[in-house]
């Protein structure tokens, strides 16, 4: 699907999923030849150039709030589809007509702190700790020790 792609992380806090920042995955910088999509080269092989020029990019919700609605009523509709609890990211593209199409919805996606749910949870303002605790209490809501009591 030719387009903008979007990550849409949520985070379950207090049994409420909550959006998290947007971020558009920008591939302007990538070479000639470079598919406009985040593969596994993408993803995990550092030396290769769509790893290095792949950009992340915030800001949706105040630069467009209108497609930021969108996408966040997709996200929350592809969560209570399907059954989604503690975090997800859910993948989209954007057509040039503004129409909204789902690529995945990630039930697990990757929580290194260097990864985009980390940096989405960054970019709410929240600590990646406490972002830990939410999700462990999300899975064990009665027993949760939060992160902050270990030393990390």
């Amino acid at each position: 699907i030719a387009g903008r792609e979007f990550n849409v992380s949520v985070l379950e806090r207090d049994h409420e999923p909550v959006v998290l920042p947007m971020a558009e995955m920008r591939f302007d910088a990538l070479p000639p030849g470079i598919l406009p999509i985040v593969d596994y080269t993408a993803k995990w092989s550092e030396d290769s150039a769509s790893y290095r020029l792949l950009q992340r990019r915030f800001g949706v919700e105040s630069l467009e709030p209108d497609l930021a609605g969108k996408l966040e009523a997709a996200a929350l509709d592809c969560w209570r589809a399907a059954g989604l609890r503690g975090y997800a990211r859910i993948d989209v593209r954007v057509d040039e007509a503004g129409e909204v199409y789902i690529l995945e919805f990630n039930a697990n996606p990757c929580l290194a702190p260097d990864a985009g749910f980390a940096a989405a949870v960054d970019a709410a303002g929240l600590s990646y700790v406490q972002a830990i605790d939410d999700i462990v209490a999300a899975a064990h809501p009665h027993q949760a020790t939060p992160c902050s009591a270990f030393a990390l």
